[in-house]
């Protein structure tokens, strides 16, 4: 039986606890929030960090993707709302103004998508319908501080595509922490040429993230596996991480055979710094054809992966 955030707080009240006003206020809060849970276990919990990725598939594009872009939007913020997450990095968003109606959808969150005015230069790296990355998050416990796109000088190698980089002030139960959150979509396809792309791209991105001080999380749609590759016959494009001292938080859930998307490979991944890593308390990946019939075809071809963080040892 899942505790709810109310059972929480009334079996602190009962113990004489002394519970402090933040942690009531954010309890309160996120019961508040919770609904019903349209993908079994995707659920941020309270008093910690939740990270959820998620390619959205073409979201907003009237030429590909899911042809009825209404009932797209409909699932997709159905999912976003009933998983209560604190911080979700999208990908595939392929409109300004659908994005913008997705946020409108989600009570008390705000959106960055690289197109927006905040990121300076991202329209000139991204067209009306083109796929973007993208953050939507809780007002009440992630701050914008800061974004741009970075390595835009090698914006071919990521399939034109240059990753959004946002600095964030995490704040939840009185405590908080500053985060540089990093969201890429990597060039797709089997072919040699994809894979090299993504081997460059995967050093281009080790490097950058060596110039990063703090905690950093670079996360989405990397379109290739740790373990071996999709190309036939190929390793991991993203070997040359082994010299970081980052983690793959992901690797575990591609160990046990697990895929992010319907072509069954686990290419939806996630990497943290070591002052991240000490927050981690677990990933999982959440299939949800199960509660939305033809999946594929209506919402997306990737699964919703979910990250969550402690907020313990913040200043």
């Amino acid at each position: 039986m899942r505790t709810t955030p109310a059972a929480v707080l009334a079996a602190l009240l009962f113990l004489g606890c002394g519970p402090q006003d933040a942690l009531i206020d954010d309890l309160e809060a996120e019961e508040a929030e919770v609904g019903q849970a349209l993908v079994a276990g995707l659920r941020g919990r309270p008093l910690g960090l939740d990270v959820a990725q998620w390619n959205v598939m073409w979201l907003g594009n009237t030429r590909f993707g899911p042809t009825d872009e209404a009932d797209q939007l409909a699932r997709v913020s159905a999912l976003i709302r009933s998983a209560n997450v604190d911080l979700w990095a999208l990908q595939e968003v392929s409109s300004q103004a659908a994005f913008d109606a997705l946020v409108a959808q989600v009570p008390g969150s705000e959106g960055l998508a690289a197109t927006d005015p905040r990121v300076s230069g991202g329209t000139s790296w991204y067209s009306h319908e083109e796929q973007r990355p993208a953050l939507l998050f809780k007002t009440r416990a992630v701050t914008l501080n800061s974004a741009r796109l970075v390595l835009t000088g090698s914006a071919s190698t990521f399939a034109g595509r240059p990753p959004l980089e946002a600095n964030l002030s995490i704040h939840i139960n009185r405590k908080t922490f500053d985060l540089t959150v990093i969201v890429l979509h990597l060039k797709a396809g089997t072919g040699l040429d994809d894979r090299a792309r993504r081997v460059t791209a995967s050093a281009l991105l080790q490097a950058h993230v060596a110039t990063l001080s703090g905690p950093v999380m670079v996360l989405g749609d990397w379109n290739d596996r740790l373990h071996g590759s999709i190309a036939p016959g190929q390793t991991s494009p993203f070997e040359n991480w082994t010299s970081s001292p980052t983690t793959w938080v992901t690797e575990p859930l591609e160990g046990q055979g697990l895929a992010s998307s319907v072509f069954g490979s686990f290419i939806d991944h996630a990497l943290v710094t070591p002052a991240l890593l000490a927050r981690h308390q677990g990933s999982s990946v959440f299939d949800p054809r199960a509660g939305f019939p033809n999946y594929r075809n209506t919402t997306s071809d990737h699964f919703p992966v979910l990250h969550l963080f402690t907020m313990e040892s913040a200043r």
